[in-house]
């Protein structure tokens, strides 16, 4: 198996799911580290809220990644957002 395995922490969940709005999508950028034993385990650290807007719809997002102190040692593992309702696939953004 080549694929990576990602392992996020519950209390970061919780708090997307906490701060989103069912009306509006919220987005934000997932960044994380490996193990030094286990490279192709993810271990999301935190999730950067860029400034944003978005509607029911979609979610625009700047088009450069965020920069901060904290994020230096980090690695950009990809991006999450929210939708208002569940689809039976993956939405193709």
């Amino acid at each position: 198996e080549t694929g990576y395995t990602y392992i996020m922490p519950k209390n970061i969940l919780k708090k997307f799911i906490c701060i989103a709005d069912l009306r509006t999508q919220i987005a934000g950028y997932l960044y994380g580290v490996s193990p030094p034993d286990n490279p192709q385990v993810k271990e999301i650290r935190c999730i950067a809220m860029p400034p944003q807007w978005g509607t029911h719809q979609q979610v625009h997002l700047p088009s450069a990644l965020p920069e901060h102190d904290f994020l230096n040692d980090l690695e950009p593992l990809g991006w999450m957002h929210t939708q208002p309702n569940e689809l039976p696939q993956l939405s193709p953004q």
